[in-house]
């Protein structure tokens, strides 16, 4: 099965981006995808400004240090997307895998799982997804490209104009590959859904990973909701820019930033339990059993002590054991029915919080002046 999983995973390949660096390039570890990333933005926000005589601040222009902002998209945000996008995601999937094929299953179905790794894998290499990503990766850029088109002071990224070929550029490969990333998630999330349905996995209530022996499904989930966090960071680092850059009166208040505010207070929770649900389920299904059996035991045996007792019989044998089952049902109540522990929800929650930091003082600080100026 692992085989067939390395062989399948091979599908990636059919993403022309991720082929070219893979392939061409060798880069596959995330700490490649970094150093890309960072010398992309060296190039765009330090060498070629310093060719345009753009690098430094002068009276009415947006110079490239001046933009703190985009300085932190480049050299924060937009390399751990390249990260994700090259290694992060690939090796999460290839051990979420290996962890499921870990768990205990009938003989007789293992041709069903294989063939649902296989499709999923075939899922993901469809072709029709990469035109796709590229397409809304323009449309998204296109704002940007008003905007820019817009600001009444030359900038460092629109001056002269191929420049902003460039940087169009340079915003269209994380847009691509941060669609790219949620099609992953989602195909695996939906390959999940059918693998618990077919496939009942028999739940290890004392692992000591507290999560059931299913730890690797909440990592995949917080690993996903982590990615959702950055990208939400990234739209609070533009807010950033067009406050104190393009000099916009109420960044906040701009529709798009608002839509873009609630779709990541719903997406980030959907991109960590949606994953988690087929589990928990499952999870949910093998705690009652377990609850069930415990209960059925407990009840013979408190009948038979019952009619001892009728006949001024006390069997202590059958006491003491009623007596475990009544610890084993306390400890059973307590068996895990989420793939996740306390420390991988505390991430989650900070991961989904920090994000917002950057926008709320934004606000905070158009409170203040509004106080002030009061």
């Amino acid at each position: 099965m692992i085989g067939l999983l390395e062989q399948r995973m091979a599908s990636l390949h059919a993403d022309p981006l991720w082929h070219f660096l893979n392939d061409r390039l060798k880069v596959r570890s995330r700490l490649g995808a970094i150093l890309l990333a960072w010398a992309v933005a060296i190039v765009l926000t330090f060498v070629v400004p310093a060719l345009t005589g753009f690098l430094l601040p002068r009276p009415g222009t947006v110079s490239a240090l001046e933009d703190w902002p985009t300085f932190l998209i480049d050299f924060l945000t937009v390399p751990l997307v390249y990260a994700y996008y090259v290694s992060i995601q690939p090796d999460m999937i290839r051990r979420l895998i290996q962890g499921l094929t870990s768990l205990s299953w009938q003989a007789d179905s293992q041709s069903r799982h294989q063939a649902i790794f296989s499709n999923m894998a075939s899922r993901l290499a469809w072709r029709g997804w990469f035109p796709l990503a590229f397409v809304v990766a323009i449309v998204g850029t296109t704002s940007w490209v008003i905007d820019v088109l817009g600001h009444p002071m030359p900038t460092y990224y629109s001056s002269p104009r191929i420049m902003l070929v460039l940087h169009v550029v340079r915003v269209v490969v994380p847009l691509y590959m941060i669609i790219i990333v949620l099609v992953r998630h989602l195909v695996v999330t939906a390959a999940l859904f059918v693998y618990f349905r077919v496939h009942s996995p028999r739940i290890h209530a004392l692992h000591p990973d507290h999560c059931g022996g299913l730890a690797f499904l909440g990592d995949f989930s917080l690993r996903g909701a982590y990615l959702i966090a950055v990208i939400a960071l990234n739209l609070s680092f533009l807010v950033l820019h067009n406050a104190y850059i393009l000099h916009q009166p109420n960044p906040l208040g701009d529709v798009s930033v608002t839509l873009a505010g609630i779709a990541y207070l719903i997406l980030a929770p959907l991109a960590f339990f949606l994953p988690l649900a087929p589990a928990h389920e499952g999870m949910s299904k093998a705690r009652v059993e377990a609850e069930t059996l415990i209960a059925d035991e407990a009840n013979r045996l408190y009948v038979s002590i019952q009619s001892d007792l009728r006949q001024s019989k006390i069997d202590a044998a059958a006491i003491a054991r009623l007596d475990d089952l009544n610890r084993l049902s306390k400890l059973t109540s307590d068996f895990p029915v989420w793939p996740f522990d306390i420390r991988t929800m505390g991430r989650f929650v900070t991961a989904v919080i920090l994000p917002l930091v950057p926008a709320l003082v934004v606000k905070l600080v158009e409170m203040i002046i509004t106080r002030l100026g009061g």
